[in-house]
């Protein structure tokens, strides 16, 4: 990716600019595409008459079609059918969005906003001034029976680069709303789940604390085959839970961007998504915390176990090395023992040596065995002694 790459990010998905009456439809769908990330088809005019533009995002596409309208209708027309090429099947998984474009212009009088939202069909309509009281815009954010969600924009003094950037930012706020709520089912199922994650942490957090019955290394056991079920359920939503933060997000910045204000007798478009939209967006962040929460408190409790089998290892090897100190001053002493029993033998075997020698030449009447044998008895002890002495230095 270079610099143009870049440069080229800065100026992708312009607005359409247009004037006057006009119908415009967009559709966002899943999909996976080999088209670059910054791939944008500029305006392609139909024979009908209709712009198409398709833009590629980083999990979604869109596809938005503008038919300008000769009057202003008294009702909602079709969508035009070029609009919805390529996304009529199942692969639709998001949302459509179609706006209709008014101005007072033609003199007609479009001041009554209960008047207008009843002529178009709102139910339970909310509305707000937009652009610095330039436009104004209505919605009852309900999917008609052809699939469109429906949004009413009533324009008074926006030229055709503000009109253009204002139903940008219109859809742009359906769409992330609706890639935001991508989440909400996850969301559901993981808080679904935790209150059974719950239990069983509670109980084995019960069989850790003060109970010699239970085999630490079998709760470590089950600790792990719950710590590998939070991990996977976490690695499931994780991804979903941070792109519903991002789209959130976009969602708020668009509707700052509007500029708000209040139209007598309803509820601003801004108040109703932060009471309708932003409560699943906390959900989402609330069962990701929840989920993380749980998590650490596993982990927290492995640690603590794994503690408390380094102490038992500890315990037990501490009580070897005594029993193997008691053995080895066992056998020290009966080493010293046997020492001792040999200097005894030796010194004995080796008077006697002494005694058959002097024996022998005492009947050859050279010397006396008894004077003798009073001088070689100690001084055989003493050369005993001595060798056993110079044997044990050698070893240490």
């Amino acid at each position: 990716m270079g610099a143009g790459d870049f440069n080229r990010e800065l100026h992708a998905r312009p607005s359409i600019y247009f004037e006057g009456p006009a119908l415009l439809c967009h559709a966002a769908y899943m999909g996976g595409s080999d088209a670059h990330p910054f791939y944008q088809e500029q305006p392609a005019a139909l024979e009908s008459g209709i712009r198409l533009v398709r833009e590629t995002h980083a999990e979604f596409h869109t596809l938005t079609a503008v038919a300008t309208l000769a009057v202003n209708p008294n009702a909602w027309p079709d969508a035009p059918p070029e609009s919805l090429d390529g996304i009529t099947n199942e692969n639709v998984a998001i949302m459509r969005v179609q706006i209709l474009i008014l101005s007072d212009e033609a003199g007609e009088d479009l001041a009554d906003s209960a008047a207008l939202a009843q002529r178009y069909g709102l139910r339970q309509p909310v509305a707000s001034v937009v652009g610095g009281g330039d436009a104004t815009i209505y919605s009852d954010f309900r999917i008609a029976a052809d699939g469109f969600g429906r949004i009413l924009l009533v324009n008074r003094g926006l030229n055709a680069y503000r009109l253009g950037r204002m139903v940008r930012r219109l859809y742009e706020i359906e769409t992330y709303r609706a890639m935001a709520l991508l989440g909400l089912p996850l969301a559901r199922e993981a808080s679904a789940a935790l209150p059974g994650y719950d239990e069983r942490l509670i109980s084995l957090s019960e069989q850790s604390v003060g109970s010699s019955l239970t085999d630490p290394r079998e709760l470590l056991d089950r600790l792990a085959e719950l710590s590998s079920e939070l991990s996977r359920a976490i690695a499931r939503v994780s991804h979903r839970f941070g792109a519903t933060r991002a789209y959130a997000e976009i969602v708020e910045e668009r509707v700052r961007e509007l500029r708000e204000a209040h139209v007598p007798g309803f509820q601003r478009f801004g108040v109703f998504m932060e009471r309708r939209f932003r409560p699943a967006v906390r959900t989402c962040a609330a069962t990701e915390r929840r989920l993380d929460k749980l998590a650490a408190n596993v982990a927290q409790l492995v640690r603590l176990l794994q503690t408390r089998v380094q102490v038992a290892l500890q315990e037990q090897n501490g009580q070897r090395l005594q029993g193997m100190e008691a053995r080895t001053a066992t056998q020290i002493k009966i080493q010293k023992a046997v020492e001792g029993l040999s200097i005894i033998a030796i010194t004995y075997y080796a008077a006697s040596l002494v005694k058959l020698s002097l024996e022998a030449l005492d009947h050859s009447q050279i010397v006396s065995t008894k004077s003798w044998m009073l001088v070689a008895l100690p001084m055989t002890l003493f050369a005993t002694v001595a060798a056993v002495l110079m044997v044990r230095r050698a070893l240490k």
